[in-house]
Order: C-alpha cells, then sequence, then structure tokens
C-alpha cells in the first residue's frame, strides 16, 4: 500500500462493496481534531453520510439527526477539496455556525482524496448524501445514495441492530 497525501490506496482502485474496508484517510473534524477514519470509530458500527456539494451537505441533517437521537455513531463526511482555497473557511464557519457544538466533533472534512473517493464510493449524484454502514472492523456492511426517508431510516436502523447481535 501506499499513502498518497494522507490516503491509503491499494493497487486497485474500485467501487467499495459489501464486506470491503474503508480505506485510512486522514482527516480533521469540524473542531480542528485530527483522526484517521475509519480507526478513529473504534471497534464499534458507525454511520458515515458523505457529502459531494453544498446541496448534499443540507441535507445530511436529515439522517445523522435521528440517528444522533438514536444514540448512533453518526458522522457527516464533508468533501471539500473541489471549493476553492480562500473560501473553504467561510464554508467551515457557516457549517459550524448551523452544527449544534455536540455534533461538530463528529463532522469530518476532507481537503483531498476527492477522484479516489468518487472512484471507491461512485456517488450517484452529487446533490444527495451517500450513507455508509461500517461495521465494527471498519467494512463497508450497507449503503444507501438518497434523501432520508421514513423507509430508508428504517432500513439502516434494521441493518444496525443486525450488527450488534
Amino acid at each position: 500500500m501506499k499513502i498518497l497525501q494522507g490516503f491509503v490506496l491499494t493497487a486497485a482502485v474500485a467501487f467499495l462493496a459489501v464486506g470491503q474496508p474503508l480505506p485510512a484517510t486522514q482527516a480533521e473534524t469540524l473542531t480542528g481534531r485530527k483522526l484517521t477514519i475509519p480507526q478513529a470509530f473504534g471497534a464499534k458500527p458507525a454511520i458515515l453520510v458523505w457529502s459531494f456539494s453544498k446541496k448534499a451537505g443540507e441535507a445530511t441533517r436529515a439522517w445523522t439527526d435521528p440517528l444522533i437521537r438514536d444514540g448512533q455513531a453518526v458522522w457527516s463526511v464533508a468533501m471539500l477539496e473541489a471549493a476553492p482555497r480562500f473560501v473553504r473557511p467561510m464554508i467551515r464557519s457557516g457549517m459550524r455556525k448551523d452544527m449544534p457544538a455536540a455534533q461538530q466533533d463528529h463532522a469530518v472534512l476532507l481537503y483531498q482524496g476527492e477522484k479516489q473517493w468518487r472512484q471507491i464510493l461512485k456517488p450517484p449524484k452529487d446533490d444527495d448524501p451517500l450513507v455508509v454502514l461500517l461495521d465494527g472492523n471498519g467494512n463497508v456492511a450497507w449503503s444507501f445514495s438518497g434523501l432520508s426517508s421514513p423507509k430508508a431510516m428504517e432500513e439502516v436502523r434494521q441493518r444496525l441492530k443486525s450488527l450488534a447481535k
């Protein structure tokens, strides 16, 4: 394996299927804490809600808020590499203003590796959040692209219950 700009790549970059491990990536939270995902999640299941656009970012709260109320380990992941460098502090500031302080340490900001993540995650639509459920080993257990709905929310809750067994 090679580490490229804080992103661990395997020889073949392909769609991340169920059972595959999430590649290790260095990141920073909205509070400024440095971490490596998925190791930062410990040996417990985690839900990552990815956004590759402002519109998708705005739609992540419909996923994260109910799951946080359920007591789940939920992380929002904002891909900001495409944003011009001079705009990034304004984006970060706006995110902090709009997000409760208790959730800010679970908001991950990625400033590099967007091309690789797009190859791995294959987000169908930039304007939709991409929900990835990881098992306790950092392997993909389930993924879903789209807006939160009662049916989709029930699906992720059921999948979490099955991982807890």
